[in-house]
């Protein structure tokens, strides 16, 4: 007796989404950066179809105060309001309806953990290039300059320079820490950053390791103490393909020699709508009498502000 699906859509549809749970909850590789990452993209749930965000002035700094004087109130500072379209992603795998009843579902098996593997894949590929991977251009924050850009104002009236030039070596890595823990908050006070990640391009992996990881000073002959793993022993250094640019489609001219440094109060954000989910949808209604498997999630990454980050294009 053939296996036949309609009277086991139930018993189909769990063989597949197990199969896709597998292979999208995959570990990823060492030192691979994704959508998920925490250090370098924060996570927030939403539940609404559009998101409406502004950059927020804190409260400024404390004065000294006196007996039984007035206590001096905070104005914070809003502005640079912006609304943005939560995205919807969507792919379907047709399968003809003979064999789903011939249980012949072999090919199908291959094609789900392909789809459930390319889910994956395009999520980290809509983040880079949404972020990162056009820091230099594309990628605006809500004051309409780009992530990475020498002229953001604050909303105190600050100018703030996020944006370096050198190559990825010792010393150039120093000026784009330097540069990040000298960075204003749009309160106009020190921005309190540290960095907490190094996030380069593939070519640089390596080379960003061995800057910051190595005891001693890299590219030196001589025994000095490497400055990077001893004040940052906890620094998150990763990388992913799609800093590369073979993947980068032109978003950034000089992707192959870029890399970024972010505190841990960046503001590069996830807004997730709805995770991954799944759907078994029958033939009824296909005039080529097809089932067809969808997988679809919705979500966007937002740069809230350009604060907590510098990146380098690595020119100089």
């Amino acid at each position: 007796m053939s296996f036949n699906s309609g009277a086991n859509v139930n018993l189909v549809q769990t063989r597949l989404d197990s199969i896709v749970r597998e292979e999208f909850d995959h570990p990823n590789e060492p030192n691979e950066v994704t959508a998920l990452t925490p250090t370098f993209f924060k996570q927030e749930p939403f539940d609404k179809g559009s998101y409406v965000h502004e950059e927020i002035g804190g409260p400024g700094a404390f004065k000294d105060h006196s007996e039984e004087e007035e206590v001096d109130q905070a104005t914070p500072r809003s502005g640079n309001l912006v609304t943005t379209r939560i995205r919807a992603y969507k792919r379907d795998i047709p399968i003809p309806d003979e064999m789903m009843e011939d249980n012949q579902l072999g090919t199908v098996d291959y094609e789900v953990r392909q789809l459930a593997s390319n889910a994956k894949l395009s999520r980290d590929d809509f983040a880079f290039r949404q972020s990162y991977g056009d820091a230099f251009s594309g990628s605006l924050t809500p004051d309409g300059d780009a992530l990475c850009s020498n002229s953001h104002t604050t909303l105190s009236n600050d100018t703030v320079d996020n944006l370096e030039t050198g190559s990825l070596t010792a010393a150039n890595l120093e000026v784009v820490v330097r540069s990040v823990r000298r960075q204003r908050k749009q309160d106009g006070m020190l921005g309190g950053h540290n960095a907490a990640g190094l996030l380069t391009a593939l070519n640089l992996a390596e080379d960003a390791m061995e800057i910051t990881k190595s005891k001693l000073k890299s590219g030196t002959p001589d025994n000095t103490l490497n400055y990077f793993s001893e004040v940052y022993p906890g620094l998150v250094v990763g990388t992913s393909a799609y800093l590369h640019s073979d993947y980068n489609a032109g978003l950034n001219t000089n992707v192959n020699t870029s890399y970024f440094v972010v505190s841990r109060h960046h503001q590069i954000t996830r807004i997730q709508r709805k995770t991954l989910t799944t759907k078994l949808v029958p033939p009824d209604t296909d005039r080529k009498d097809r089932w067809f498997y969808r997988a679809k999630f919705r979500e966007v990454i937002l740069a809230k502000s350009w604060s907590g980050i510098c990146g380098s294009n690595g020119t100089a």
